[in-house]
């Protein structure tokens, strides 16, 4: 049931996301050719794989089906997110430039020193996207059966995490948990779709 309801909660989040962004698709072709006069291009923030990959590919095809117009998807991954986002800020501000990031993209300009644009500013917001949550999991070789078992393991014991990067809200979830149970986990950075 768990599964089922999952599943549900994610094309609920993607089909409000996809009516939202055709909203917007609505008003802009009827300004103009908008999509039809060149590609669009939706650039990811991250690696190919990712769940906002995945999503872009997604929402991309529909788009095309409804529009007629081309969509192409372009993976820009590196620096939590940061090279794309930077790369969409200098692009051409007349639609065909589209960004598909995670929460990373609310969260960079106070991570880093510099993450290169403002998160209010630079770019206007089109849709929010599906939510996903943070699970965490062990190698069944591991033993520890749930997270008080873990918590308990790790301070008896050097242990390691893989994340989906650096500022992604999996880091940061785990480095919260790691402050609030007093422990010290390594954290291993991933692209993504690797961390698992």
């Amino acid at each position: 049931m768990y599964k089922s309801f999952h599943h549900f909660i994610q094309l609920k989040w993607l089909i409000i996301f996809i009516a939202t962004l055709m909203g917007f698709i609505t008003s802009a072709s009827a300004q103009t050719d908008w999509p039809k006069a060149k590609n669009v291009t939706i650039y990811v923030a991250f690696a190919p794989g990712a769940f906002t990959d995945v999503i872009a590919r997604i929402v991309g095809q529909e788009l095309a089906k409804t529009t007629g117009g081309n969509f192409v998807v372009e993976n820009k991954p590196g620096a939590g997110g940061n090279i794309a986002t930077q790369f969409v800020k200098r692009a051409p501000t007349d639609g065909y430039s589209i960004l598909v990031h995670s929460v990373a993209y609310a969260v960079n300009p106070s991570l880093y020193p510099n993450a290169g644009y403002d998160a209010v500013k630079d770019f206007v917001p089109l849709a929010l996207g599906p939510r996903t949550p943070n699970i965490i999991t062990v190698n069944p070789k591991v033993p520890a059966k749930d997270l008080k078992e873990l918590v308990e393991l790790a301070k008896k014991e050097p242990l390691s995490y893989a994340s989906s990067g650096i500022g992604t809200t999996t880091h940061l979830s785990m480095e919260r948990l790691k402050t609030a149970a007093k422990i010290d986990i390594t954290h291993i950075p991933y692209q993504p779709a690797q961390a698992v």
